[in-house]
């Protein structure tokens, strides 16, 4: 999860600059499929950031395409809700939180197979696609605000890359930007 994080901090592309967010891109090695880190600086108490971060249930408030978000045990199940003709897709992860420095959640992606056999047993596995997806939301305190960082690294699964990675910079954006009115 560290080199994860340290490839999405280091050598990115700017891709958008508005409204006080940047979306950044990076190509993956061995992958079609790029990484993305969207950034913003928000002025609101770094508490009430952090509640909202850890309110995954409320997460498709905020972040694009989520269709339904499920924990249990320390796992999540989310559906993301993808444009015709492709079909929707689902993907389990293992939830970890760090509050060392600000707060920082990691939500590593694990195939429904390599699941513990309680957890399958506590999630009805989708009729939809499964993909991979590694998500690092991060915040922090800086400049007299509170840092927000989105990054992940996703391969959906049979989704043409050209398509894809041309909607991960608006995914990135409208969610920074979703999370900011959210805060508001």
């Amino acid at each position: 999860v560290l080199l994860f994080s340290i490839m999405l901090l280091f050598s990115c592309e700017l891709k958008k600059n508005e409204n006080g967010i940047k979306v950044y891109t990076k190509d993956v090695k061995n992958s079609k499929y790029d990484a993305f880190k969207a950034v913003m600086i928000v002025n609101e108490p770094f508490e009430k950031v952090k509640k909202i971060l850890l309110d995954f249930k409320n997460y498709p408030k905020w972040q694009t395409k989520i269709d339904k978000i499920e924990i249990k045990n320390g796992y999540m199940l989310k559906v993301l809700d993808f444009p015709f003709p492709l079909s929707n897709r689902f993907a389990f992860y293992k939830v970890d939180v760090s509050q060392q420095n600000g707060i920082e959640i990691n939500l590593t992606s694990i195939p429904y197979d390599k699941l513990p056999d309680d957890v399958k047993k506590s999630f009805n596995k989708p009729d939809y696609v499964e993909m991979k997806d590694n998500v690092i939301l991060k915040a922090v305190k800086k400049n007299g605000g509170v840092e927000i960082i989105y990054s992940a690294k996703v391969d959906p699964n049979g989704a043409p890359a050209f398509i894809f990675n041309s909607k991960i910079i608006t995914a990135g954006y409208e969610t920074l930007n979703n999370l900011r009115k959210l805060l508001k």
